[in-house]
């Protein structure tokens, strides 16, 4: 996925974007289709982590849609809805951790937007 990087990704063509999102939106519903396979296969843990970290994927993918061009020394006017894109995904990924962090442990999740 290093073509999901701050740098990297404003360099795909608009084709090879929408190629990428495509296939995270089949990874995710590839996971969603197969769950009580890949929990028999795996575990339920297991698949549970496999399946944000795909949602997660598509979150990146998102944010990176809308960051604006980069303009050194300067915050772009559009910055905001790559902003809003993070903080959405960081909501969204707190709330599963909140929903779903069960058998007691405590979890930490790193959401880094620049790599």
């Amino acid at each position: 996925m290093t073509q999901m990087s701050v740098v990297k990704y404003p360099l795909l063509s608009p084709k090879d974007q929408q190629v990428l999102a495509a296939i995270l939106d089949n990874i995710l519903a590839l996971f969603e289709r197969q769950q009580i396979d890949f929990i028999e296969r795996s575990s339920k843990q297991a698949y549970e982590w496999a399946h944000r970290n795909a949602i997660a994927a598509l979150q990146r993918d998102r944010m990176m849609r809308v960051m604006p061009p980069d303009q050194p020394g300067k915050i772009p006017p559009d910055a905001w809805k790559a902003m809003n894109a993070r903080d959405a995904a960081m909501a969204e990924n707190i709330n599963w951790i909140l929903n779903s962090a069960a058998d007691g442990g405590k979890v930490l999740y790193l959401h880094i937007m620049l790599i």
